[in-house]
């Protein structure tokens, strides 16, 4: 019985520091985790993931915010089954996020507000953060 509860105890260690590492080398510093926001290029602004749940269903939603006030919320639920990727843009303060599920917005801070656009509208105009290249290099080459 001892040798059983060893192996599964052994399993379970390894299996831990796989995931551990996998998300490690898989998500960089410069992308927000709910372990890590991060601020614009101007310093000006903090982006922020937390967590939320409906009915039992886990999502994400992220804010905004400066001087720690909240300058806008996200409305999108990011399911937590669903792979997402929220970032600064390279250049600009523009707020960027992939979602395997519903696409990939950014948002701009414009008239006062922070106004949502559709990557797949501005492919041509606009470019994504470097670290999403590198993460899904064949979704955007």
């Amino acid at each position: 019985m001892k040798v059983i509860f060893v192996f599964v105890f052994c399993l379970f260690i390894f299996f831990n520091v796989m995931r551990t590492n996998t998300n490690k080398e898989n998500y960089p510093d410069t992308l927000v985790t709910e372990n890590n926001s991060t601020y614009s290029l101007s310093g000006k602004y903090k982006l922020s993931l937390h967590s939320g749940s409906d009915n039992n269903v886990q999502y994400y939603y992220f804010t905004i915010s400066s001087d720690n006030t909240v300058l806008y919320t996200s409305d999108e639920k990011y399911y937590k089954r669903f792979t997402l990727f929220l970032s600064w843009d390279d250049n600009a303060d523009i707020v960027w996020c992939y979602s395997s599920d519903i696409g990939t917005y950014y948002w701009v801070y414009e008239n006062g507000n922070w106004e949502k656009y559709t990557y797949a509208h501005n492919k041509g105009i606009m470019q994504v953060p470097n670290v999403f290249r590198k993460l899904r290099p064949k979704y955007f080459p």
